[in-house]
């Protein structure tokens, strides 16, 4: 990457010249006029600043710093630097987080994937915990996966995840949430019924439970377990709409969340 000054007139005009791949970046400004000592490829008017320094380029931008000989613009003995960015000239969108799968994880867990989803996503970003680089693998571009290590999810609490871009835009997106849990509480012996229409079911709320397993079956010819799932519902209640006149129904309640259930 280059950059090239060219005066026209009281006004230098600069322009960035990218080899590798031929693409010009143009952008104009002003600069006080100085009398070149410098004349490459023959114009008078024309000096290079930083020849072959490369730029760097984050997010949708480059940037960069040349050493730029004279005290301010009309001697040649300084080395006063100039400091510049310039928008890609390509189409150039960041990669954004819209989802973490799963959301959640149990505290204490060894090391486990996480599965980033988003837009624009490339070959090469990397996926960052509470600011920490991990191992990322490209899926798809609306995928990545990162492998979080065992000492990641060590404390129950919230940790921030985000994704660095691949090079060129690179670039960080926003971040989410990732939920570290504990196991939840037991719901114990709260459970109450209500018979109305339906079968009314309460409870008291479980302290770490995200949600609830209710679990029925038809005991009218005696005890029976383990008796299946019939609802996962989030609050600490639930309406059985099956009721049968004749029949006796067995309840019990699970506490749920990503460490697994807790009768």
């Amino acid at each position: 990457m280059v950059l090239f000054l060219t005066l026209n007139g009281s006004t230098f005009q600069w322009r960035f010249q990218q080899y590798t791949n031929g693409t010009t970046l143009n952008k104009s400004t002003g600069f006080p006029s100085f009398t070149s000592p410098f004349a490459p490829s023959g114009a008078s008017n024309q000096r290079i600043f930083g020849d072959y320094i490369q730029l760097r380029a984050v997010g949708c931008k480059y940037y960069g710093t040349y050493p730029a000989k004279g005290a301010g613009p009309n001697s040649v003995t300084s080395i006063d630097p100039y400091f510049m960015s310039a928008p890609s000239q390509a189409p150039c969108s960041l990669p954004t987080l819209t989802a973490l799968v799963p959301p959640a994880v149990c505290s204490g867990s060894p090391s486990l994937s996480l599965a980033l989803q988003g837009t624009g996503l490339s070959d090469g970003a990397t996926g960052r915990i509470q600011a920490a680089l991990r191992n990322t693998t490209y899926n798809t571009p609306t995928q990545v996966t990162m492998t979080l290590q065992s000492g990641d999810i060590v404390a129950p609490g919230i940790a921030n995840v985000d994704l660095l871009g691949a090079l060129p835009a690179a670039g960080l997106t926003g971040s989410l949430p990732l939920s570290i849990e504990s196991s939840a509480a037991s719901p114990g012996t709260s459970l109450r019924l209500t018979k109305g229409t339906s079968v009314d079911l309460s409870w008291a709320a479980s302290p770490g439970a995200t949600s609830y397993g209710v679990h029925r079956c038809n005991a009218t010819a005696g005890p029976c377990s383990p008796a299946p799932v019939i609802a996962s519902p989030v609050p600490n209640s639930f309406a059985d709409p099956v009721l049968l006149d004749g029949n006796n129904y067995w309840y019990t309640i699970d506490s749920l969340n990503s460490c697994g259930s807790v009768p």
